[in-house]
């Protein structure tokens, strides 16, 4: 499982994480997207690294993330992206997250991302959604 000095060495320290309760895909509570990286305390940072909380990133400023729906999709965009498989991925229990910076023209999220048949295999998220990057899935499988 991957640390959150660990993210925060990836991502950069001016990088929001936040903690929430394991098996939930992202955080509840009111007002999230407007956390401040302040905002995640010591005490999170341990529970994350001890598994007892699942930790997601603010996607903003340039961050963002494709969400590949299954391990076919992701086999297909990595052959159709082979310099992507370098970049920083998630996984649940099928396909997986890809975490990119965009310095120009950062895509809206929300947008879909089709294969040649048409068929949607990811969605673009960025604009103030969480990605979450450890802990366990509602499935109890842990992100890795």
């Amino acid at each position: 499982m991957v640390t959150t000095t660990r993210l925060l060495e990836i991502f950069g320290a001016d990088v929001v994480l936040m903690a929430f309760s394991t098996k939930q895909k992202g955080p509840r509570n009111p007002g999230w997207q407007r956390s401040q990286k302040e905002s995640f305390s010591d005490l999170d940072s341990n529970e994350v690294d001890a598994g007892l909380a699942n930790c997601g990133i603010l996607l903003r400023d340039g961050l963002g993330c494709i969400d590949l729906d299954d391990d076919a999709a992701r086999d297909q965009f990595f052959d159709l992206n082979p310099d992507m498989a370098e970049a920083f991925a998630v996984r649940g229990t099928k396909g997986c997250k890809i975490f990119v910076r965009w310095a120009d023209g950062y895509p809206q999220g929300g947008q879909k991302i089709k294969n040649r048949a048409g068929v949607e295999i990811a969605e673009i998220l960025g604009d103030l959604k969480n990605a979450t990057v450890a802990g366990i899935h509602p499935s109890g499988t842990p992100y890795h």
